[in-house]
C-alpha cells in the first residue's frame, strides 16, 4: 500500500531530524519532533489495521460472489406451478423462495382441500397447482 511505504519513509525523515535534532539544544524542538515520531507510528500501526480490514472485507466480498454464483448455478424449475429443484419429487414454495430465498418445503393436499389447489405453503399459506 502507498499509505504505509509514505508513512515508514516519514518515519525515516523524522529519525533524521531526530539526530540533527541532537545537535540543538532547543528543548521545544525535541519535544514536537517526540510528537511527531510517537503521531507518525501511531498512523503506522492505523494503516496495517485498515490493510487488514481491507483484506478481511475483500475475503467476504469473495465468499458473497461465491454464494451467489452457487445459488445462481442451483436456480429451480418449475413444475406444477411449484418451483422443483435436484429431487424432482419436492415442491418449493415459489413465493418464499423468491422474495426471502428461503426453500420451504410445501405440503400436499388432500380431500376437500384440493378445490383450493395441489399443494400448501406452511409458512406463507399459498396454494398451487
Amino acid at each position: 500500500m502507498d499509505i504505509v511505504t509514505s508513512l515508514g519513509t516519514a518515519i525515516g525523515v523524522a529519525k533524521k531530524l531526530h539526530e540533527l535534532g541532537k545537535k540543538v539544544s532547543d528543548a521545544d524542538f525535541k519535544i514536537m519532533l517526540a510528537e511527531l515520531t510517537d503521531a507518525l507510528g501511531d498512523a503506522k500501526l492505523e494503516a496495517a489495521d485498515l490493510k487488514m480490514q481491507l483484506a478481511e472485507a475483500e475475503e467476504e466480498v469473495q465468499a458473497l460472489k461465491s454464494a451467489v454464483a452457487k445459488r445462481e448455478a442451483a436456480l429451480p424449475e418449475i413444475h406444477d406451478h411449484a418451483y422443483v429443484f435436484e429431487d424432482r419429487s419436492r415442491h418449493y414454495c415459489t413465493g418464499c423462495y423468491d422474495i426471502r430465498g428461503q426453500k420451504i418445503l410445501l405440503n400436499q393436499l388432500s380431500g376437500a382441500f384440493t378445490a383450493f389447489g395441489k399443494w400448501e405453503c406452511p409458512a406463507c399459506d399459498k396454494t398451487y397447482g
